[in-house]
């Protein structure tokens, strides 16, 4: 399976056009590319969906590779209610 990058730079398209097609900042393409920030199910969409247009190919998120996705149920932190003890720094 290719990556972001990999279907982005194959089709001579840049981040900021891509980002601007998506209608999201040229940083959250920066960061979907490098995986080391989690991104939302709902902002890679809108990042796919505009590739696909630019690409006149479907570009989905089983598709491709490398993305880092936000998931809620996983990735929420667990508040300590109660427990009056503050985690360490």
């Amino acid at each position: 399976m290719p990556t972001l990058r990999d279907l982005r730079e194959q089709h001579y398209i840049s981040q900021r056009e891509l980002a601007e097609a998506a209608g999201v900042a040229e940083a959250t393409v920066q960061r979907m590319e490098e995986a080391k920030v989690r991104t939302t199910p709902k902002t890679a969409s809108k990042v796919l969906k505009a590739l696909s247009l630019k690409i006149g190919q479907e570009v989905t998120i089983d598709t491709i590779e490398g993305l880092n996705l936000y998931n809620v149920m996983r990735d929420r932190r667990k508040p300590n209610k109660g427990s009056g003890k503050t985690e360490a720094a």
